[in-house]
């Protein structure tokens, strides 16, 4: 009996373990995977500058949390900002030029449109009189020129009459001689204007004399050599257009090297990218930095993930969207829910410095591990940082 009890002992403490571990297989471990190659990551950003140059301002230590957009570092910024003086000069003085060429561009157009405009009708009124003259007066010319022959004549022989009679009463010394003198000159000058209106109808009725012909041609020739010499004055109204995009290409060439002279100042600061803590500094100030070296590097503490290598035998039951259950070893005491996110699309060994292939023909094959991303679920999350150790079971029947 008492033999019987000491195998019933063991016998039935196997068989509680064995049901407990079953019920836990049952409850936690069954259609799961599981891995303890798992990390903290989040972004790791070096800060540098473009350009090179010595620092003379770096208002950071290493922990020191800072926002975006906060200057980092500050380099030495007495060139540029000379360059930048330089620029706008030079913007300032293409645009006063500009200005002016404009203003002698609008005076030139102006005057030579009113030129050209009166020359023009110029032309056109020699060519008219031209045409006047070779083809005879018209015939309301000629009846308004024999009115003012009818009408000459009857003045003219009113005035004789008037005369005649003068003399008849200075003889009969009822004038004065000085009303005489007065009528004979009146009379000799209507005598005059009968004699000035008969020519110009008789000038109409038989028409121009060779020497108005040749005036009529001259003057056409005149006028148009003068618009002529406008033509030539419009050619200078093309050079100055000429003038006028060469120097608004000079002003925008002068903007371009204005907006790189802003950009290379705005470069001598090295702003936060991005929301984060300040990982290491690399450099001090008085350091004369290359363009590209890092100055100091910051991590985003504000977007962390796991990164979990499962085994390849693992892999082929995990979809994103799973549910995974993470516990981190600085919080050994504490579990955090998380979701799958992403399966990269290559193994581990990929990215290793060594080839897992041998040259020589032996072949010992390694099961590979492939990195699944897993995002955390919930917030807030206690300080965490990327390269904390973590284990890591995914639940690949969960949706």
């Amino acid at each position: 009996m008492g033999r019987f009890r000491t195998l019933l002992i063991p016998l039935l403490m196997g068989v509680f373990i064995a049901t407990g571990y079953g019920l836990y297989w049952m409850y936690y471990l069954r259609d799961s995977v599981f891995t303890d190659d798992a990390r903290v990551e989040g972004f790791v950003i070096p800060c540098s500058s473009r350009k090179m140059g010595r620092l003379v301002e770096l208002p950071l230590s290493e922990g020191m949390t800072v926002k975006e957009g906060e200057v980092l570092a500050r380099f030495d910024d007495a060139d540029a900002r000379n360059k930048l003086r330089q620029a706008k000069a030079e913007v300032v003085v293409a645009e006063a030029t500009l200005e002016r060429v404009k203003a002698s561009l609008s005076k030139v157009r102006a005057e030579v449109a009113a030129d050209i405009k009166a020359k023009q009708a110029r032309v056109s009124m020699a060519q008219a009189e031209l045409e006047r003259t070779l083809s005879g007066a018209r015939e309301q010319e000629v009846k308004i020129a024999r009115s003012k022959v009818e009408a000459a004549r009857i003045r003219a022989e009113l005035r004789r009459r008037e005369l005649e009679r003068m003399k008849k009463l200075v003889r009969e010394k009822t004038v004065s001689r000085h009303e005489l003198d007065r009528a004979e000159s009146v009379a000799s000058e209507t005598a005059e204007n009968l004699r000035s209106a008969e020519l110009q109808l008789h000038l109409l009725e038989t028409g121009a004399r060779k020497e108005d012909r040749r005036m009529a041609h001259s003057n056409l020739a005149v006028a148009k050599a003068e618009l002529r010499k406008s033509n030539i004055r419009q050619k200078n109204l093309d050079l100055l257009l000429a003038e006028e995009k060469v120097t608004t290409a000079k002003l925008e060439l002068a903007k371009a090297k204005m907006a790189k002279a802003e950009n290379d100042l705005n470069e001598t600061l090295v702003l936060a990218p991005m929301d984060g803590v300040v990982a290491r500094v690399h450099s001090a100030e008085g350091q004369v930095m290359q363009a590209g070296q890092t100055i100091v590097t910051l991590v985003n503490s504000s977007s962390l993930w796991i990164q979990a290598n499962l085994e390849e035998d693992d892999i082929s039951v995990v979809k994103p969207g799973d549910r995974a259950k993470i516990r981190i070893d600085a919080y050994s005491d504490r579990d955090f829910q998380g979701e799958v996110e992403g399966i990269l699309g290559v193994t581990l060994s990929k990215f290793s410095l060594f080839s897992a292939t041998s040259s020589s023909g032996n072949y010992i094959k390694v099961k590979q591990r492939v990195p699944v991303r897993i995002r955390f679920l919930g917030n807030p999350l206690p300080p965490l940082y990327p390269g904390l150790n973590a284990e890591v079971r995914i639940y690949y029947s969960e949706k």
